[in-house]
């Protein structure tokens, strides 16, 4: 069993996460298993309770991270009992884009370094949010849509990693956590002038509000 992706509760019975960590299976929801609740890794074992996965639903528009649509839903078979472990998320509110957040934070159990290792313990690290038309200055070969947004130091240092995939970059405004970003690529992990990209989640609100209604 190994540590694939990050995801957010956003409903009692559905996980938003990022379509690149669902590439090839998408029939295979038997191999999904969903740990909700957890700090450390090492916490999980054989009798360890888990959300079985009952439907993958992949954006119909995705085709790889960096063209932009990377988003997914996962319906667990048994609804989620919150607790404060495991309780929602907030979606930010169609049109939350306008919006200066200045509290963000990325979450997740990716490396802490290139070559690094998936980390035991669940880490986090407050990052910057910037402009996409920066953004696009340091991504020349990409398109930077509105549909994504950035974050990150202009030095490097402090960045979302391999494993982190998926996870939320959550900003706090007015006292209440919003999923502002899913964790989606970036060119190395901390590299000076290369932010982390991210879903831009207030674009997508209708498309999981009409993926979860049913």
């Amino acid at each position: 069993m190994k540590h694939l992706c990050g995801g957010s509760i956003v409903g009692k019975q559905w996980i938003v996460t990022a379509a690149h960590c669902l590439e090839g299976l998408e029939g295979a929801t038997t191999l999904l298993r969903v740990y909700a609740g957890i700090v450390n890794q090492s916490e999980i074992h054989r009798n360890t309770p888990f959300f079985r996965v009952q439907e993958i639903i992949i954006h119909e528009k995705y085709e790889m991270a960096n063209h932009g649509y990377d988003i997914a839903l996962l319906k667990v078979e048994v609804p989620i009992n919150y607790t404060t472990l495991q309780k929602p998320i907030c979606l930010p509110s169609k049109g939350d884009g306008k919006i200066t957040y200045t509290n963000c934070w990325v979450t997740g159990w990716g490396y802490t370094k290139e070559r690094g290792k998936v980390q035991d313990t669940l880490q986090k690290i407050f990052v910057p949010l910037i402009t996409n038309e920066d953004c696009q200055m340091s991504y020349r070969e990409h398109k930077i849509t509105n549909k994504m947004i950035c974050a990150g130091y202009e030095e490097g240092k402090k960045d979302a990693c391999k494993g982190d995939s998926g996870g939320p970059l959550s900003c706090q405004q007015n006292g209440i956590w919003h999923l502002v970003g899913i964790t989606s690529w970036g060119e190395g992990c901390a590299r000076p002038g290369r932010p982390g990209v991210y879903t831009k989640v207030d674009e997508y609100v209708d498309w999981i509000l009409k993926n979860t209604s049913t």
